[in-house]
């Protein structure tokens, strides 16, 4: 497996969760978008570094021509300068099965604390404790609680944690929420231990070399 260096992995780290649109890592609010910081690189240095990635195989295009179809493809050294100059915002990217083994490999992901899903309907993660946990975390952070008798539970076999990564078993729980009142927002610093505990455990769940 080929080294990869911190532009390449920049990129790929990207869209280690969901697809990316091209023209947006132009962007003057990057940043902001992304939540992250900027990848530092020029015009030139970002297309080389894209063109590469998507030539060995560990990123490769997106675009949906309709609400219904996504078609997967490599894009040629146009098609991506055209992206990054703001003339095609139609196409996404996304790792490769390639792309994700080499993020994979650097990252150390500990998939125990990855969690997936949708934050206002399901809760989705390795074993059901932690998604349970979740729950809470959503109540603290987002003032928003599920409704009781609206949760139902599934076992994943096999779980589908990232859009590129399989696991053996996971858990789903379902849910609708409802908003809290203003009067019981909680400061970050006054939240309990635990949920503490968990943001960390859940934003951190893997390494990122460069940093």
């Amino acid at each position: 497996m080929k080294t990869i260096n911190k532009a390449e992995y920049w990129l790929l780290d990207l869209v280690v969760i969901g697809l990316f649109p091209l023209h947006r890592l132009t962007d003057p609010d990057l940043e902001l978008i992304a939540n992250r910081e900027h990848h530092g690189l020029s015009h030139l240095e970002l297309l080389g570094t894209l063109v590469n990635l998507f030539e060995d195989g560990s990123l490769i295009a997106v675009r949906c021509p309709d609400d219904y179809t996504t078609i997967d493809f490599l894009p040629k050294y146009q098609e991506i300068d055209l992206a990054l100059k703001r003339h095609d915002r139609r196409m996404q990217y996304k790792l490769t099965a390639k792309g994700g083994s080499q993020w994979e490999s650097l990252s150390n992901p500990n998939w125990d604390w990855c969690i997936s899903g949708s934050l206002w309907e399901n809760s989705e993660a390795k074993y059901l404790h932690i998604a349970e946990q979740n729950l809470e975390f959503i109540r603290y952070a987002f003032n928003s609680q599920p409704i009781l008798s609206s949760k139902t539970y599934q076992v994943l076999r096999p779980w589908q944690a990232t859009y590129w990564k399989t696991l053996p078993e996971g858990h789903r729980i379902e849910y609708q929420t409802q908003d809290l009142p203003f009067s019981s927002i909680v400061l970050r610093q006054d939240w309990p231990p635990e949920v503490q505990d968990f943001e960390k455990k859940s934003q951190n769940w893997y390494t990122n070399p460069f940093k």
